[in-house]
């Protein structure tokens, strides 16, 4: 168990932790300095510890270790909806100019020109 918080910051993330019911699955060292004091800066926060497995130190990087942990979690994908294939050859040809002639027509008259981009669009 991590020791208790000594400031603002660190009391939120306590809080955190506590509230959601989370473990630190870290307990090893990942951070050794020049004068050789050992620490535990990395976090792997879960509610959830059956999930991950592994926990292990992979390598140095400078003083900084890597964490290396396997999840076991599926991923669901949303179903895809259908598309939507228009069918050109069953529409009104004459109804459809009309229509796109009527809606050039209306916008036109509002003098589009004159207009930012923004409100030629709404």
């Amino acid at each position: 168990m991590p020791s208790e918080p000594k400031g603002a910051l660190q009391e939120e993330l306590w809080d955190l932790i506590v509230t959601n019911s989370l473990s630190q699955l870290v307990d090893f060292t990942t951070r050794r300095d020049q004068n050789g004091t050992e620490n535990t800066l990395d976090l792997l926060l879960t509610s959830h510890p059956s999930l991950i497995s592994n926990v292990s130190l992979h390598a140095d990087i400078s003083y900084h270790c890597i964490i290396h942990a396997n999840l076991a979690m599926k991923t669901k994908l949303p179903a895809k909806p259908p598309r939507n294939v228009p069918l050109w050859r069953k529409v009104d040809t004459a109804a459809f100019k009309e229509l796109v002639a009527k809606l050039a027509s209306d916008f036109f008259k509002l003098d589009p020109m004159m207009r930012s981009v923004e409100s030629n669009w709404t």
